[in-house]
């Protein structure tokens, strides 16, 4: 055995529960791994997000979004209806985009507004906010305001963004006729 199969096989066994789901490959992903922890935080998700198998939390259409992220030429999608596990799944699709070495974010909608108030920079590959329009949510002028420019900043440098919205009409009340015509131009909508 060369040092360095010893290398990764000692570290195969020191983070066995990272390396459980067979996702992760300690050749290609030990620092990742190392750093867990962090690399997880800065994303928004669990360990256990960028650890487990995309296929078995998300539905067929966001496995492929994932998986032809690099390619896909859109600049968003929007997640219409009743998706009552977006937040999970958004997770996981975060999870999986970082464990391929791409740059993704998952906060919910009111935690962005107090990070986007403290001067957070959200300019990742990938933002997902899940409850971007939820039925009954309360939008200030200030949330919509700074919203709609962070979503308008992200298209113009051409990154993608991911939202979960109960409808167009809700995403209309809250953010105004401006901001959902242009969702509805730009972003593919998925429908529940």
């Amino acid at each position: 055995m060369t040092v360095e199969q010893a290398f990764f096989e000692e570290h195969r066994e020191r983070y066995a529960q990272a390396y459980a789901s067979g996702v992760l490959v300690p050749e290609e992903h030990y620092r990742l791994v190392e750093d867990l922890d962090r690399v997880a935080a800065d994303a928004g998700v669990l360990p256990g997000d960028v650890c487990s198998r995309l296929s078995e939390r998300c539905h067929e259409v966001q496995v492929e979004f994932v998986r032809e992220f690099r390619r896909w030429r859109g600049v968003g999608l929007i997640y219409e209806g009743n998706w009552p596990d977006l937040d999970l799944e958004a997770r996981a699709m975060v999870g999986a985009l970082v464990r391929n070495f791409i740059p993704a974010r998952f906060v919910l909608a009111e935690d962005l507004v107090s990070r986007l108030f403290d001067g957070e920079e959200f300019d990742h590959d990938a933002l997902f906010i899940p409850d971007f329009a939820e039925q009954g949510a309360r939008v200030t002028a200030a949330r919509s305001q700074m919203v709609g420019g962070l979503i308008g900043k992200r298209l113009s440098g051409g990154l993608k963004t991911v939202l979960g919205a109960a409808s167009m009409p809700v995403v209309q009340t809250g953010y105004g006729d401006s901001l959902r015509r242009t969702l509805e131009r730009r972003f593919e909508r998925v429908q529940a």
